[in-house]
């Protein structure tokens, strides 16, 4: 990638979108500290994050987490609901041994009903094991929020109903929000501004509305152009 800067602010989504190839499941992995860039920085809360050790980073893991693409590889198949959140919320310090409150309140924040906190993952849909993975992310309490195509796997209905219950946490919580996505719609929906990526170089941001109506970039205009749905 190359000379690629960008700010997150509390309550605001951030859209990254492109090809593939683009540069943005990279962007994504240096923000979460997962992989180093050739050159340049990322603060989190004004202070250093990378580059760094994790060591360095550890205290502050908790500041920034992640909803993956795909839940089902990153749930254990045999914890159940109850005990992937409480685990998360034990690495936040935030429950009790046989505490349920939490995690009740948890299940209740991503619109999922208390009956389902004794299911494995196999016996949940996608969009419901999508709803436990942005709960565990959210257990902590993070400021930053990074979703990697997080409805790309899912039936176009269960998507909206993700992306909104998204919209809704980073209302709710303030979270700074970076929604990774190569697909202009989902990134229209949800987020307040945009940047453009092609082979690893920003050819354009700005707030996603005008973005997706004066694209300036002959490569924005050539993804728009693509999908005239998102002009109506």
């Amino acid at each position: 990638m190359s000379d690629v800067s960008l700010r997150l602010e509390a309550g605001r989504t951030l859209g990254l979108v492109g090809e593939s190839g683009s540069g943005k499941t990279t962007l994504a992995r240096v923000l979460l500290g997962l992989q180093r860039p050739d050159a340049g920085t990322v603060t989190l809360d004004g202070e250093p994050w990378v580059p760094g050790t994790e060591r360095d980073r550890r205290p502050r893991r908790a500041l920034i987490a992640s909803v993956p693409q795909d839940p089902y590889g990153t749930l254990d198949p045999r914890w159940t609901v109850r005990r992937t959140l409480a685990d998360a919320l034990d690495a936040a310090g935030r429950h009790e041994p046989g505490g349920q409150d939490a995690i009740e309140e948890l299940l209740e924040r991503v619109r999922l009903p208390l009956e389902l906190a004794d299911r494995r993952p196999q016996n949940l849909s996608p969009g419901q094991r999508q709803r436990v993975a942005i709960a565990r992310a959210v257990a902590r309490r993070p400021r930053v929020l990074v979703a990697d195509e997080p409805v790309s796997s899912l039936d176009v209905s269960v998507q909206a109903q993700i992306l909104d219950l998204l919209d809704d946490l980073q209302r709710e919580l303030g979270l700074a929000v970076v929604l990774v996505s190569h697909d202009l719609g989902v990134i229209r929906h949800s987020s307040d501004d945009v940047i453009v990526l092609r082979a690893g170089e920003v050819v354009e941001r700005g707030p996603t509305e005008r973005v997706f109506r004066d694209p300036q970039a002959p490569y924005t205009r050539q993804l728009v152009s693509a999908a005239p749905r998102l002009l109506l």
